[in-house]
């Protein structure tokens, strides 16, 4: 196998001959076999390849919107994701884009205070859409009302009774009850106790809803690629 020189790459994957990870304010490009500049505050960019000169960025972070190329920092109050320097695409929690009595402009401006509301929607003013824990949404009163039972460890219920999503690990083994996820799973967030897990503990890699190693992972996917092995050595 070919041993390739990739400029600016702190971590080189010499089994994949490719760089892992490249130096800081550098982004690797898809095929991971170069390091080009970064544009700053961008968050998501377009796909490139080792014949890509310049990165081009999709999506910028929140806060900046994309002009020529660049991020650059938003000035409309309270807008969190910008589709272009005077359009904002998502306000900040408790504001909606539009207008109201003081504002003719469109702009983000604030929904009516739901009592425990803990997340306010970004198309139909003054509704809220997940009450804070321990309450219950009730439509189309708007209205968010205390649980009547209290499921431990429950963050999001679907009746007054009911719990419909728990806290981070456990899993929903009935409507009324969270469970404890094992820690043999090294899962984190999965909906059911036999379902598979959606998100994993930190240091371990998500594979067919199973939690892994990285190496492991690795493994895995050389014996499901059919690739040379011996009963000692994976050869990827």
């Amino acid at each position: 196998m070919r041993l390739i020189q990739i400029e600016k790459c702190k971590i080189y994957e010499k089994r994949q001959d490719a760089c892992a990870v490249c130096d800081d304010t550098f982004v690797l490009t898809d095929d991971k076999l170069k390091c080009r500049p970064q544009i700053e505050n961008c968050g998501v960019y377009e796909a490139s390849t080792e014949q890509t000169v310049t990165l081009t960025c999709k999506t910028c972070l929140p806060t900046f919107y994309a002009l020529n190329n660049t991020c650059v920092a938003g000035t409309i109050p309270n807008c969190h994701i910008y589709a272009s320097q005077v359009l904002c695409q998502e306000c900040i929690n408790g504001h909606i884009w539009g207008t109201d009595a003081n504002n003719a402009t469109p702009t983000c401006v604030p929904h009516n205070s739901i009592p425990s509301c803990q997340t306010y929607s970004q198309s139909v003013i003054h509704q809220c859409t997940l009450c804070s824990n321990q309450h219950f949404l009730l439509t189309p009163n708007n209205f968010c009302e205390a649980v009547t039972t209290k499921v431990p460890q429950c963050i999001a219920y679907t009746s007054l009774t009911e719990c419909g999503q728990c806290k981070d690990g456990y899993y929903l083994e009935t409507n009324i009850l969270c469970s404890p996820i094992p820690d043999t799973e090294n899962c984190l967030r999965k909906v059911g106790g036999t379902l598979p897990c959606t998100l994993c503990k930190n240091g371990f890699v998500l594979n067919n809803g199973r939690c892994q190693k990285p190496l492991d992972f690795q493994v895995d996917l050389c014996q499901q690629w059919n690739l040379n092995t011996t009963n000692e050595e994976i050869q990827c």
